[in-house]
């Protein structure tokens, strides 16, 4: 009866399960852990180590056993550790290459713990860093500049100004020189003044004239009026060149100015030279974060033209005779997360975190993507509340919302700003922040604002001078406040940084680049002169506006004269 099975091909097939399951438990784990070291280490810029890997077959998980992610920054400490990650992985989808994950257990998470040797990756990455590391403020150096060379290679604002107002004044004079023929304007003001006499003379010798010429004052009226209107036009349109004229000229007598302003830019010393000073001391420190967050979503690649949007939920396909059908294709996310659950803690914190639907790409799962983590210490009353929620209805339409808050966080080590000689680093002081953000494709909407009380600043011991005095008064401050802005869009954010220590930037940079900016600013001046030349012959064309102006009013007063001799 049992004739027809085929015992050596079930045989053969019992014998590549197992050799495909010993492959699995004796080779799979060792790709894993290889494969998440080597493109964990490439995404931080630092070693990303796990001791070890085990794998369950029926259904798929994962377990990593003790994974440590190095800080690049510091590479003998961890940006986090872990215990153990518990992952589980549904089967049908891989066979769609779909990394669908049901549940992702992360236990005893530690932040900033100690490492027994280097996380550094020798050599570097292999591919560019995230993005590129902002460099110390420094004092611009002003010695050395050749003022000359400097002015002869810039692109100067004033010489373009002046060809504008040239061109300007050129078409002006040429409209105006036919518009305004004196000539023929005299004449048509002598021929209605010859009528009006010829009419008024006939009215005075017989009044009953004035019944016979009706017709003819009518239309010597109604002429008049036409010639008023056409004066009433010139003149608008007089007023208006003499408008653009008189901006164009006030452009270029200020251009000397702002091309100084741009070349003392160049060395440093421009309007944001002494200003804007908080982007230049705190910028380094407090907006990579923002500027790594919104690179996250560049890389999603989330251009128009490789979104897709495909509606299809399931597809079939047929087998010939009985209808059976057999799953196809799923649209899926190439990578599902469903559910995450993280903790941790150490003697100074703990750690909650739950998250859900975390899908890439994000329009192919239905579901909203969220994110809330908890981070407090229980000892000092620190609260740290942090919440996410990102919403893809469609591959073109999205909207993110990101919210924080941090209360009454003690701080023990937060870089500040990074100056030449070192970092500057609060060692301690009373943390309170919080950040709001609403992002979509097209547009960015994000402000973080934090405060900083009793700070106590620390800073590199060989500092001396405008330095030196700038950490004391700060550390003098009873608190320290900033506010970080994003605006624009994901392709072309503004990061924009205010502090409540600008005044104190502001002073000690003054004070010690007073005498630099001074001579230096006289060089590049007279440099300009020699090169722009006199500008008070420019604007000829406005006294010219002048007598046109006159010519127009003296024709329209003559006009209105014999209009008001016009008793019809």
């Amino acid at each position: 009866m049992l004739n027809w099975i085929r015992w050596w091909g079930l045989a053969v097939f019992a014998i590549l399960m197992v050799v495909i399951s010993l492959v699995w438990f004796l080779m799979a784990p060792w790709l894993v852990k290889n494969s998440i070291q080597e493109l964990g280490s490439e995404a931080v810029g630092a070693m990303v180590e796990v001791d070890s890997v085990s794998l369950g077959l029926f259904p798929p998980t994962i377990s990593l056993s003790n994974l440590q992610v190095a800080d690049p920054d510091a590479p003998m400490k961890n940006l986090f550790q872990t215990d153990e990650i518990t992952v589980a992985v549904e089967s049908a989808p891989l066979f769609w290459k779909k990394i669908i994950i049901d549940d992702l257990t992360v236990s005893q998470v530690k932040l900033g713990s100690a490492r027994d040797h280097s996380g550094a990756l020798p050599g570097g990455r292999k591919t560019a860093q995230l993005m590129d590391n902002v460099e110390a403020f420094k004092l611009p150096d002003i010695k050395d500049v050749n003022v000359k060379e400097l002015v002869d290679k810039a692109e100067l604002l004033t010489p373009k100004r002046i060809k504008e107002l040239n061109a300007m004044q050129k078409e002006m004079q040429q409209y105006w020189k036919g518009a305004l023929d004196k000539k023929a304007f005299d004449e048509s003001l002598k021929n209605i003044k010859d009528e009006f006499n010829k009419l008024q003379a006939r009215a005075k010798k017989n009044k009953f004239n004035i019944l016979k010429d009706g017709k003819k004052w009518k239309k010597l009226k109604k002429k008049i009026s036409e010639e008023k209107k056409k004066y009433a036009k010139l003149k608008k349109k007089l007023a208006q060149d003499k408008k653009a004229l008189q901006k164009q000229l006030a452009l270029v007598k200020k251009g000397p100015s702002d091309d100084l302003n741009q070349l003392m830019a160049k060395v440093g010393l421009g309007d944001g030279g002494i200003e804007g000073l908080s982007e230049k001391f705190l910028g380094p420190k407090l907006t990579p974060w923002v500027s790594r967050g919104l690179a996250l979503f560049k890389d999603m690649d989330l251009t128009s033209e490789t979104r897709t949007n495909d509606e299809s939920a399931i597809t079939y396909s047929r087998k010939l005779g009985k209808k059976v059908y057999f799953k196809d294709k799923q649209n899926l996310p190439d990578y599902l997360l469903k559910k995450l659950q993280l903790d941790g803690k150490d003697s100074a914190w703990s750690l909650e975190a739950k998250g859900s639907n975390l899908a890439f790409p994000p329009w192919q799962w239905p579901h909203p993507a969220k994110l809330d983590a908890r981070l407090t210490q229980p000892e000092k009353a620190g609260l740290a509340n942090f919440k996410l929620y990102s919403n893809w209805p469609s591959a073109v339409k999205m909207r993110t919302n990101v919210d924080m808050n941090i209360q009454n966080w003690q701080l023990t080590h937060m870089p500040l700003m990074s100056v030449e000689g070192g970092d500057w680093v609060v060692n301690k002081g009373q943390l309170s922040a919080k950040l709001t953000g609403a992002i979509t494709l097209e547009k960015l909407n994000v402000a973080l604002s934090l405060v900083i009380q009793s700070p106590v600043l620390s800073y590199p011991e060989n500092l001396s001078g405008w330095q030196k005095q700038m950490a004391a008064s700060i550390n003098q401050q009873p608190e320290i406040s900033a506010k970080i802005t994003v605006t624009g869009s994901l392709q072309q954010p503004e990061i924009h940084i205010n502090s409540g220590l600008e005044k104190i930037f502001q002073n000690m940079l003054k004070a010690r680049l007073q005498k630099e900016t001074a001579k230096i600013k006289d060089q590049l001046q007279d440099a300009l002169t020699a090169k722009i030349g006199d500008l008070s012959k420019l604007g000829s064309l406005d006294q010219q506006m002048g007598g046109w102006q006159q010519q127009l009013n003296v024709g329209d007063k003559g006009l209105s004269d014999i209009l008001k001799g016009i008793k019809l």
